[in-house]
């Protein structure tokens, strides 16, 4: 009787084992559509914020500065009095030339009367006529050395820095004054890689955030170098901000963020279905006609969130497993259970 329960025991067991190794050759797994999204990957750069046109105002003609009104920060308006130098001299080359062209009118006047009674000749009249036209241009040449003697604010900016100082002994077209124009707004210079200048297009939307401001400030890129500085190899572009009624200056930091207007749609899955990943390299399983796993090597384009872009590897796939994936090899049996589009 005991050989007999022990025998029919032993039966069980077997039958038991028999059901547990079915079981376990069907794994049950999840899966997620495999859908298209337009993959928008920012580019970040650091800048300086600077005036939109920096002009550098110096004098026509050499000489000693008598006055700079304009101290370093100064918002200025078009047409206000930045600097004039002494004029002692240059008033004097003015007279002179007033009077060296009174005299030429006068002699051509005389030689005129005298040509008209043929008592001079032609060429001493023509004579008299072209030093009248010299006179005149010296005087043009006064009076704009004379003009040019004062720097006059081209339009409204700020003083961004002083280059001399009153009494200092000034050569002709030497830089007295850096000048920010603010009629254009304000500009953030920065350098990025040739990897994402390729990306990049003129009124490409960014936003713009300096260390001294919490806020983010946006901007559009106006200026993409063709060539690299030659400094650090990176290719410069300019972001124009819009207007903002935040107190700016010169030489601000600013972090960017760029978001390219050249947008790509591709293939993206959850994270979760990645089962392996090296670099570029992944791996995903999807499910064959027969209820077969399938394990799919893919290339990774960008990661975002909880999404994957994928690069290639997904030809003729149009599902992906989620769950379940990590009791998988390659043939093994599968039920997909709870799926629903889009379920992971």
């Amino acid at each position: 009787m005991k050989k007999l329960l022990g025998f029919l025991l032993f039966l069980l067991a077997c039958q038991n084992q028999s059901d547990l190794t079915t079981t376990d050759l069907t794994v049950p797994v999840k899966t997620a559509a495999i859908q298209q999204q337009p993959l928008v990957v920012p580019v970040r750069c650091s800048g300086l914020l600077q005036t939109a046109a920096e002009l550098k105002l110096s004098f026509k003609t050499g000489g000693i500065i008598d006055r700079i009104y304009a101290d370093e920060g100064d918002r200025i308006k078009k047409g206000e009095s930045l600097a004039v130098l002494q004029l002692d001299e240059i008033e004097a080359q003015l007279s002179q030339a007033t009077s060296a062209l009174q005299k030429g009118r006068r002699d051509f006047e005389r030689v005129k009367n005298l040509y008209a009674d043929n008592a001079v000749t032609l060429e001493q009249f023509q004579d008299a006529e072209t030093a009248l036209q010299v006179a005149r241009s010296q005087l043009q040449i006064a009076e704009f050395n004379y003009r040019h003697s004062r720097i006059i604010a081209p339009a409204n900016g700020i003083i961004l820095k002083k280059l001399a100082e009153a009494h200092e002994m000034i050569a002709p077209g030497h830089p007295v004054i850096i000048f920010g124009v603010r009629d254009n707004a304000w500009l953030v210079k920065a350098g990025i890689i040739d990897r994402d200048v390729v990306r990049l297009v003129l009124n490409d939307s960014a936003a713009v955030v300096f260390d001294v401001y919490a806020d983010t400030l946006a901007a559009r890129v106006t200026n993409i170098a063709t060539a690299p500085r030659l400094s650090d190899g990176l290719y410069e572009i300019d972001l124009k901000l819009l207007p903002t009624s935040k107190k700016l200056l010169n030489g601000f930091i600013a972090e960017v963020m760029i978001y390219p207007a050249l947008r790509r749609r591709l293939k993206t899955i959850p994270f979760a279905s990645l089962v392996e990943s090296d670099g570029k390299k992944g791996y995903v399983f999807t499910i064959m006609p027969d209820s077969t796993a399938k394990r799919c090597a893919v290339v990774i384009e960008h990661i975002q969130n909880d999404r994957v872009f994928i690069h290639s590897g997904l030809e003729g796939i149009d599902r992906v497993v989620t769950k379940g994936s990590a009791y998988l090899t390659d043939s093994s049996k599968v039920n997909v259970v709870d799926t629903q589009p889009g379920d992971y």
